[in-house]
């Protein structure tokens, strides 16, 4: 990518112009990418009320992977609705059942940890509120089909 953004000759007007081309090239390519984000939730039976109850429990699952994420129950009573709808309103929202985003995004932290290197595996595993270091080995080998040791070079 740099060596298109700077490129290797000595006719400034002709780097400008290709500079310029991959620019709009990118500009396009994120754009049409946020249509099709915007297009999802028009295409979707939820109100914008009930969206809204749903980005409140995405907040709390995401608030803190520390702690077991709460009881259906407990965020049906969140989001005001049954625990049923909320199953099923939040599943077409995001494309999973509550718990795999939970544990789709509590993997991604802890991988995202690991390529940092500044984290053990052991302290990634405690980190994300794991009371056994195999429960997060298999969690994680299951989730990106690797060991985690792997990842920052502890194997």
């Amino acid at each position: 990518f740099e060596e298109i953004q700077v490129p290797q000759c000595d006719d400034r007007l002709k780097a400008m112009y290709i500079q310029n081309r991959m620019m709009l090239i990118l500009e396009r390519f994120f754009n049409r990418l946020l249509m099709r984000i915007d297009s999802i939730h028009f295409d979707s039976r939820i109100s914008s009320y009930d969206m809204a109850r749903l980005r409140e429990v995405e907040a709390i699952l995401m608030k803190d992977f520390s702690v077991p994420p709460p009881s259906i129950a407990q965020l049906s009573r969140t989001a005001a609705m049954s625990p049923s709808k909320l199953k099923n309103a939040f599943k077409e929202a995001y494309g999973l059942p509550i718990y795999q985003y939970f544990q789709k995004h509590r993997m991604n932290k802890a991988k995202a940890m690991l390529i940092s290197k500044k984290y053990s595996v052991r302290e990634v595993s405690r980190e994300l509120g794991y009371e056994q270091l195999t429960n997060f080995v298999k969690a994680f080998q299951k989730a990106f089909d690797q060991n985690p040791a792997s990842i920052n070079g502890e194997a």
